[in-house]
């Protein structure tokens, strides 16, 4: 299943019809406050405590909701320069973002753990790291490297 994190909404599915609206998770509405923490109880409550998770989410969106339970795999992406050296890409992470969800979406696997995420991504063409950050919550970093 595939979620899409909204400012607006929560969290839609792929298919949800929604209107057209422009609003950003950091946006402060008076009455409600931040948006990110109106939406931290109702996600809870709303989205899996157990299986994996695949976070193409970008850092102000995560701050509504973080998993307790499951397997999770936050993705991000690097440009290596030719000396070696790595940045994070930020203006552009959310094209990388979006080729893992391509990728995932046509995958023929349905990946059930972190290392065969790495795997799917890996045979679609991207250069990919993995590391797990957090072994008693079962959290991994997955990094999409670009040159």
């Amino acid at each position: 299943m595939m979620l899409i994190a909204s400012a607006l909404w929560g969290v839609t599915g792929l298919d949800d019809l929604i209107p057209d609206y422009r609003m950003s998770i950091g946006t402060k509405l008076e009455g409600l406050g931040g948006l990110a923490r109106y939406w931290r109880e109702p996600l809870a409550n709303a989205l899996p405590k157990t299986g994996l998770v695949v976070d193409l989410r970008s850092a102000a969106y995560s701050a509504a909701w973080s998993p307790s339970e499951c397997s999770f795999v936050s993705v991000g992406a690097v440009r290596l320069s030719p000396d070696g050296t790595r940045r994070p890409i930020s203006h552009m992470a959310k094209a990388a973002r979006g080729r893992v969800a391509r990728l995932l979406a046509q995958s023929a696997v349905d990946p059930e753990d972190p290392k065969a995420v790495a795997s799917a991504i890996e045979a679609g063409g991207e250069r990919v790291e993995l590391e797990q950050i957090d072994t008693d919550l079962d959290r991994y970093q997955l990094t999409i490297v670009e040159n």
